[in-house]
């Protein structure tokens, strides 16, 4: 399995939802980094729904 991160772009076109939890799976010691942060916003402007647990 390669890095998502190699994937071609248009692999996540039909991405519609993204569900995960907080809790040191994007947070490192409680607190959610910049980058991080970025990204969720990225995925809010691209009409993704990010859906969280803990």
């Amino acid at each position: 399995m390669r890095p998502l991160a190699e994937a071609e772009i248009s692999a996540f076109r039909s991405v519609r939802f993204v569900l995960t939890d907080m809790d040191e799976t994007l947070t490192y010691r409680g607190r959610l980094s910049a980058r991080t942060y970025d990204a969720l916003e990225r995925l809010q402007r691209a009409d993704v729904t990010e859906t969280f647990g803990n």
